[in-house]
């Protein structure tokens, strides 16, 4: 009888160890990991969507459908998507019936913005070396411009 209970308290310590990884690994990601079950009622989510979305812990999501969280604008592909995994185009195993969904969400609106700043830099200076009453032009390695001036290769 000491053996199974031996054995009953290595399995208890194990699942412990796992339960304490499993958090540790959801609290360092720096994406949102959201589980919701099959209908996208949201059943778990991490400390990053607090970030993300605002509100006081985590938990104040639960309950939600998945697509309270998604921009209106973008319902018909993420729909779209979910219809897709559900046909089986999707990444994992295959051969288990589904009863949740796991979700990871980067925030990119940092990304977005630079590049939309980018954009606006490179068009303001294309302008600018179209407008110039000089002549500007770029060889790469000796071979015929990469890049000249509107003057130089229009007005001839």
């Amino acid at each position: 009888m000491k053996n199974s209970d031996k054995t009953k308290e290595e399995l208890i310590s194990a699942l412990d160890s796992a339960y304490h990884d499993y958090r540790s690994i959801i609290s360092a990601s720096p994406d949102v990991i959201t589980i919701t079950d099959l209908e996208g009622k949201i059943i778990f989510s991490s400390p990053r969507a607090v970030e993300m979305f605002g509100g006081a812990n985590p938990e104040i999501f639960i309950g939600h459908n998945l697509l309270e969280f998604i921009d209106p604008a973008d319902h018909e592909r993420a729909i779209a998507g979910i219809k897709s995994m559900f046909g089986g185009n999707y990444l994992g195993a295959d051969e288990y019936k589904g009863v949740r969904m796991i979700y990871i969400t980067r925030d990119i609106s940092e990304r977005k913005a630079a590049e939309r700043k980018l954009a606006k830099s490179e068009a303001s200076f294309k302008n600018l070396i179209e407008n110039l009453n000089d002549v500007i032009y770029e060889n790469l390695q000796e071979r015929s411009p990469h890049y000249c001036s509107y003057r130089l290769c229009h007005e001839r």
